[in-house]
C-alpha cells in the first residue's frame, strides 16, 4: 500500500474512443502495475476490452464484479480485501454509479483497519492513504465521477453516505460510445439523475455562483439530449452531450449538495426499491410546485434553460412544476408507485439523519405535514 499521496485536481478526459487510451492514464496516475479492476456485472464485453488494453501493455488486473444494483457495505469490503489480497497499487472502475462507488470507497479504505461502514454520513474521518482510482462512466446519470460522495446501503438496510476529499477521483475517462449499449429505461432513468441533480444545485442554499452556472448548463445540455438518446439509442452525439451533462450535474452537487428530491428518492429506494434516478424524478415532480414558489428567481433560471420563455421570474418559474411532468410523460418514465406501500415508514426514512443534510439544503424547508403530503401524492389513490 502506498505511503499517501498528494490530492490534485481531477484530470479529465473525453472523446469517443478513448477507451484505449487507459493504460497511458493509468500510468501517469501510479508507477505501479497491479491494478484492481471493478466491472460493472451487466458491461462483461467492456470490462474484458480494457483488461485487454491494460494486459497487453503490461499491467496485471484483478477483475471485480461481485455486485448488482445498489452498493452493499459488504460489497465493498469484498472489493477492499480483493485490493488488499492483491497487492493493487491502483482501482480503475467502469460502469454505472454503483461501481463507481464501490471503487470510490474501496480505494479509500483499502489500507484501512476500520470497516466501511465506520466512515457512513462522516462519523470517522476518511483514510488520509488510500489508492489512486481512475473512473469510466457507462452511464449519464450519477455523476459519482466528479463527486467526493459515495452512497451505500449498511447490512441493516439503511441508505446512507459518506464524504470527503479522499472520494475524489483522480482521473476521469468519459467515452460516449461506451454508453451506446444502454437500454432505453436505464437512459431515463439516469438521465433523470443528472437533470434533477442540476436542478436542485442551481436551487440549493448551500450553493454559489459556481454551482449554479455548472447546473444550469447541465439543464440546458440534459433537456436536450436525453429525449433524443432515449428516441434514437444511437445517437452518438446526443449521448456524448448527455455524458457531459452528467458531469457537469456532478460538478455542481459537489459544490451545492442535493435537495427535497433525493431525500425523498433515498426513502422511495430503500422502502419501494425504485431506481435512483426515477425514485428522484418522482421526488422533484410532487415537489416542485412548493419550491418553485421559496425561490422564484432560481427556478426561472432553471424554467428558461429548459426551454421556457417569458420575461417575468414568477410567471417562467410556475410553469415549470407542469413542464417537468410533461417532460416526464414524454419520456415514458413509470410513475405508478407500487401497491401496498406504508406511509409511515417512508415519512420516518425521508427524516432520518443521512437525508437531513439534503432538507436542510432544500430551498424551503418543509415540516413534517408537508412531508406527509408530498408522500401521499406519491402513492397510488386509494380504489
Amino acid at each position: 500500500m502506498p505511503k499517501g499521496r498528494k490530492r490534485a485536481a481531477i484530470q479529465f478526459h473525453y472523446g469517443a474512443g478513448s477507451l484505449s487510451r487507459l493504460p497511458r492514464l493509468v500510468r501517469r496516475m501510479t508507477p505501479g502495475r497491479s491494478l484492481l479492476l471493478i466491472v460493472d456485472p451487466g458491461i462483461a464485453s467492456i470490462g474484458e476490452r480494457a483488461e485487454a488494453l491494460l494486459e497487453a501493455s503490461g499491467l496485471r488486473t484483478i477483475s471485480f464484479a461481485d455486485f448488482s444494483g445498489d452498493p452493499r457495505s459488504r460489497q465493498i469490503e469484498a472489493a477492499a480485501q480483493a485490493a488488499r489480497a492483491a497487492g493493487a497499487e491502483a482501482v480503475i472502475a467502469i460502469g454505472g454509479g454503483s461501481a463507481l462507488d464501490i471503487a470510490k470507497l474501496a480505494a479509500a479504505v483499502a489500507g484501512a483497519e476500520q470497516p466501511v461502514e465506520s466512515y457512513a454520513l462522516c462519523r470517522a474521518p476518511l483514510p488520509a492513504k488510500g489508492l489512486p482510482c481512475l473512473l469510466v462512466p457507462t452511464t449519464a446519470g450519477t455523476g459519482s465521477e466528479a463527486t467526493r460522495t459515495a452512497v451505500f446501503t449498511t447490512e441493516a438496510g439503511a441508505k446512507v453516505w459518506a464524504w470527503g476529499e479522499e472520494l475524489r477521483a483522480d482521473q476521469v475517462l468519459l467515452d460516449p460510445e461506451l454508453t451506446l449499449g444502454l437500454p432505453r429505461q436505464v437512459t431515463v432513468a439516469t438521465g433523470l439523475d443528472a437533470l434533477v441533480h442540476a436542478m436542485e444545485a442551481v436551487t440549493s442554499r448551500r450553493g454559489g455562483r459556481a454551482s449554479r452556472a455548472l447546473g444550469l448548463q447541465a439543464v440546458r445540455m440534459a433537456r436536450e439530449a436525453l429525449p433524443q438518446a432515449a428516441e434514437a439509442p444511437g445517437n452518438l452525439e446526443a449521448r456524448a452531450r448527455l455524458l457531459v451533462a452528467a458531469w457537469l450535474a456532478g460538478r455542481a452537487i459537489d459544490l451545492a449538495g442535493t435537495g427535497i428530491a433525493h431525500a425523498l428518492g433515498h426513502a422511495l429506494g430503500e422502502v419501494a426499491g425504485l431506481h435512483h434516478g426515477r425514485a428522484v424524478a418522482l421526488g422533484l415532480k410532487v415537489a416542485l410546485p412548493r419550491n418553485v414558489r421559496a425561490a422564484p428567481e432560481a427556478y426561472a433560471a432553471i424554467g428558461r434553460a429548459f426551454g421556457l420563455e417569458g420575461s417575468e421570474d414568477e410567471a417562467v418559474a410556475e410553469e415549470l412544476p407542469l413542464a417537468f411532468a410533461q417532460f416526464l410523460e414524454k419520456l415514458g418514465l413509470d410513475q405508478q408507485l407500487p401497491e401496498g406501500l406504508s406511509l409511515e415508514r417512508l415519512l420516518l426514512t425521508v427524516q432520518r439523519e443521512e437525508n437531513q443534510p439534503m432538507l436542510q439544503a432544500n430551498c424551503h424547508s418543509y415540516s413534517q405535514p408537508e412531508l406527509r403530503a408530498l408522500l401521499e401524492a406519491l402513492l397510488p389513490s386509494p380504489a
